[in-house]
Order: C-alpha cells, then structure tokens, then sequence
C-alpha cells in the first residue's frame, strides 16, 4: 500500500468520537439510576412467623414486627389484650388448619 492511500485521523475527530462516547455512557448510567427496579413494582410480602404457643399473649404479638403475619395453632387461646395489640400494631393472626399444615383464616 502506498502511503498517498493511508488516511490519517486528526486529533479534533478523535476527542470529538471520545466526548460522544463518554456523554453515551453518562446517559446509559443516569438512566439505569433513574429507572425503577423490577421488584420495586410489586410490594414485598409481609414478614410471616409462627407461634405454636397454647395461650397467645400481647407479649407474644408485642415482640413481632409491626405488619407481620403471625400464625397460631388451631386451639391456640388468644387473650383480648392480644388482639388488641395485634389490631394496633396491623399483625395478622391466622389459624394454621392442622389437616393440610395450611393456614385457615384469619382471626378477629
């Protein structure tokens, strides 16, 4: 090849090539920090716990997160204080259905 054939790339077009590409990269990062996660769509379950506890007290609900689902055994008794604190601090208490170890419904 001859030399009159070879181009030569002068350094404007080169620093010109290098700000397009690093202003194309700082686009891409803003929009994955500004774009939402795909989880963040659908709200996380509550946090579930189980209490095989014959008498459920407030002590009991009381020492569970705020929000949480607290299953309790089918014959479990549950003193009015509990489902006090269970309804002001918005803990589910449901009953776990023995004959298929699912949970059945929910108390009031």
């Amino acid at each position: 090849m001859t030399e009159s054939h070879v181009n030569t790339i002068d350094e404007a077009f080169i620093q010109r090539v290098a700000q397009m590409v690093i202003r194309r990269l700082a686009q891409m990062q803003l929009a994955d920090m500004t774009a939402p996660a795909a989880d963040a769509s659908r709200p996380a379950p509550p946090p579930q716990a189980s209490c095989d506890q014959k008498i459920v007290t407030d002590e009991t609900v009381a020492a569970r997160p705020v929000g949480t689902t607290l299953v309790i055994r089918p014959d479990a008794i549950l003193t009015p204080l509990a489902k006090d604190t269970a309804r002001q601090r918005q803990i589910q208490l449901v009953r776990c259905d023995p004959s298929n170890g699912n949970q059945a419904k929910a108390t009031s």
